[in-house]
């Protein structure tokens, strides 16, 4: 559920398909299945998922699959789901080595894409679904934090992944003195730990620090 499923949804609805949603988090799913979504997918087991995507499409597999959290057992989840000659698109962020079965791919002559960028047309795309549909995105998110409690955030989210969907961090109450005394902010660096703010106020250059955790 790392991506908003009612923006898959509609772009799903607009060239015909269906789209089914799948994750470990039961309060995720039923969240999820607000935005009219055709049905979901409770992965609590291989057992109870190699079940479910064979009951939903006859045992033929899924036309198309996203992986969107960058495990080794989700991406071969969307192998073993994916129809022969389908489509899985891999968006998930990796930090494991693979050890999958391989040869799937080749006995269902899959298609596998990587994705990550976009181009220009693709967000202007995005922008037009979302105002052409009226989705309110704001229900989405699901908790704000001022920025003097980032770390908080990343904490708590780590504690919580299966309630909390999308945490923004609000840096108003950050940079709201610097705006006020002529600052401008002119670049944002981030390292393992640390988010790095570089302002600039007349000739003086001062450099800020926040350290984070789970960044």
């Amino acid at each position: 559920l790392s991506i908003d499923p009612r923006l898959w949804n509609q772009k799903a609805k607009s060239l015909g398909a269906k789209a089914w949603i799948c994750d470990i988090a039961p309060k995720k799913l039923e969240y999820a299945m607000n935005f009219g979504l055709d049905g979901m997918i409770l992965n609590d087991s291989p057992e109870n998922f190699d079940n479910a995507w064979k009951e939903i499409t006859s045992g033929n597999g899924f036309d198309v699959t996203v992986e969107c959290v960058g495990l080794p057992s989700t991406l071969q989840n969307c192998l073993d789901a994916a129809c022969f000659g389908g489509l899985v698109s891999v968006i998930g962020i990796g930090k494991h080595n693979i050890d999958l079965d391989f040869t799937v791919i080749q006995k269902k002559e899959l298609n596998i894409f990587g994705s990550r960028n976009a181009l220009t047309r693709d967000f202007i795309e995005l922008i037009d679904t979302v105002r052409s549909r009226d989705l309110k995105l704001d229900s989405i998110v699901t908790n704000i934090y001022p920025f003097s409690k980032a770390a908080q955030a990343f904490e708590d989210f780590h504690q919580n992944a299966g309630s909390m969907l999308k945490v923004m961090i609000d840096f108003r109450d950050f940079t709201a003195p610097y705006r006020r005394a002529g600052w401008w902010l002119f670049e944002w660096r981030h390292s393992p730990g640390v988010l790095s703010f570089v302002s600039l106020s007349r000739n003086l250059a001062v450099k800020f620090e926040y350290g984070v955790k789970y960044v």
